[in-house]
């Protein structure tokens, strides 16, 4: 660039070409440079954050994701039994294990299915499938809870 095209640019700014216009035009260099630099910390410091909440939801995605796998209910009846279970006080993480309880029962013993009909609780549909084991939890629960208190134990 040439000096005189840069000393026109100058002049445009409002600075004096001088000694004095000099010092001015460096503090007010220096002073914007301060500012951009402050304004790219707290860029940085968003990202940071943005990255983090990413991060946190991913992760619950990806347990969620292998809830359902483990116990062969939908993404979406695991969260519906959660969400029930944390309006009457208790907690989701409960819920979960509890629906991942019943799950394993129904995997580790041969008589579990069998056990679960006779309680009254549909565990395969119409056409011999499995049924999503999250209304199979919440029959379970219906049936349970109707039941006298000594013998739902």
């Amino acid at each position: 660039m040439n000096a005189e095209t840069l000393k026109d640019f100058l002049i445009s700014l409002g600075f004096k070409v001088d000694e004095a216009g000099a010092r001015k035009f460096d503090a007010v260099v220096a002073g914007t440079t301060l500012k951009a630099i402050e304004l790219g910390v707290k860029v940085e410091a968003a990202a940071l954050s943005v990255v983090a909440f990413t991060a946190k939801i991913a992760s619950g995605l990806d347990d969620l994701y292998w809830a359902s796998q483990r116990t062969g209910a939908t993404v979406e009846g695991i969260k519906q039994i959660g969400y029930a279970v944390s309006q009457v006080g208790g907690s989701v993480d409960g819920a979960r294990g509890s629906l991942e309880n019943l799950a394993r029962f129904m995997r580790n013993n041969p008589g579990a299915e069998g056990f679960l009909n006779r309680l009254g609780v549909q565990t395969r549909d119409a056409s011999g499938n499995m049924r999503d084991m999250a209304p199979i939890f919440t029959g379970v629960g219906q049936r349970l809870s109707s039941m006298p208190y000594y013998r739902a134990n």
